[in-house]
């Protein structure tokens, strides 16, 4: 087996924008080539942009009134000091609205994040969700210049590094991080240990989707048929590949949200929250109601989301026209999923073990 080294840099959140939903409203019937075009060239440009003058023009206001070009441009220099130079990139869109998964392709690696595109043809959502490196540039890193390097970061941070199934190094030190669609790896963790100990089930039992449980995007589920027969497989698929949110509220339902529960630090705060929740909860509750239900105890919020919550109709949304993302931001972004990062490399480092040691 291959040696590789698989570390994490946590340099910080990229902007609100990375862990709030928006909602984008294009122009009737614009030109899907149109819009991808334009997210490309935003993307090419971001990503080779040297000067925060470069920068400044592929951002909307809204956007550097969160996070200053000065502090963007850093966080990109740092990525290309490993990764190099930009190659290509690819697009892919989410929905009909501007928001768009993408793909960088750098010498050393790849990055994959998400971009959200205004009419105006500037950039009002931005985030990096995952780097990754190729081994060959993996094999010529030495431990001791990452923690050195590690140690010379600021801010918010943890390392965490290991070879195939020993941990050499854990560095959770950082606080809580709002990880946005990364908390799905423990509604994934927690559904392959039931279908593991429960002879009842597998990977190929169906559950139907009901309307009730449908969320907002990413993915494509909440666009399907009431009763359609889903596999848990096809679920957790469409869950990690699109970041699906109905998927992904639809197996917290089925395992039950206690179930899963079970699977997350002991100091979480609970209730966790599906995805159609944390999107009411932000953007259908005015400033007032939000506040009541955050004073709330772990018993009544779970109460309030399965009753009051469970009514309103997430489809609501898409009316709110006038919607500012940006708008009671500091009471909307405890909406969130906190967590260290570090614990969240564990979940996919202690599953590829025990896939390893079983093999």
């Amino acid at each position: 087996m291959n040696k590789k080294i698989i570390f994490a840099l946590i340099f910080g959140i990229i902007g609100v924008a990375a862990t709030i939903t928006v909602v984008v409203l294009w122009p009737k019937n614009p030109s899907t080539l149109d819009r991808e075009q334009i997210a490309k060239e935003l993307l090419e440009k971001v990503y080779r942009a040297n000067t925060t003058g470069e920068l400044d023009s592929c951002f909307t206001t809204q956007f550097k009134q969160q996070i200053t070009m000065d502090y963007l441009l850093y966080l990109l220099d740092s990525l290309k000091s490993h990764l190099n130079f930009y190659q290509n990139g690819q697009i892919i869109p989410i929905t009909g609205s501007g928001i768009f998964n993408y793909t960088v392709n750098m010498q050393n690696g790849n990055i994959s994040g998400q971009i959200i595109i205004t009419v105006t043809k500037l950039i009002s959502g931005f985030s990096i969700n995952k780097i990754n490196f190729f081994e060959s540039y993996l094999t010529t890193l030495v431990i001791d210049d990452i923690v050195d390097e590690f140690n010379t970061i600021n801010g918010n941070k943890s390392l965490f590094i290991a070879r195939d199934d020993d941990i050499l190094l854990d560095n959770s030190v950082a606080n809580d991080l709002a990880v946005a669609s990364t908390f799905k790896l423990y509604v994934l963790e927690a559904l392959r240990q039931k279908v593991d100990a429960d002879p009842d089930i597998n990977w190929q039992t169906t559950i139907p989707i009901l309307n009730k449980l449908k969320s907002l995007p990413s993915g494509v589920m909440h666009t399907w048929e009431n009763g359609t027969l889903v596999t848990l497989q096809t679920m957790a698929d469409y869950m990690i590949s699109i970041s699906d949110n109905t998927a992904t509220d639809h197996l917290i339902h089925y395992l039950n949200r206690t179930y899963v529960e079970s699977f997350l630090p002991t100091d979480y705060a609970l209730p966790l929250l599906k995805t159609a929740e944390s999107f009411k909860l932000r953007w259908l509750l005015d400033d007032t109601e939000l506040q009541y239900y955050l004073t709330l105890n772990i018993t009544q919020k779970q109460v309030y989301l399965d009753t009051i919550l469970y009514d309103l109709d997430i489809n609501l949304i898409y009316n709110k026209i006038d919607l500012d993302i940006w708008e009671g931001i500091d009471i909307r972004k405890q909406i969130e999923w906190y967590f260290n990062s570090t614990e969240i490399v564990k979940i996919k480092f202690s599953d590829q073990c025990e896939t390893q040691n079983a093999g």
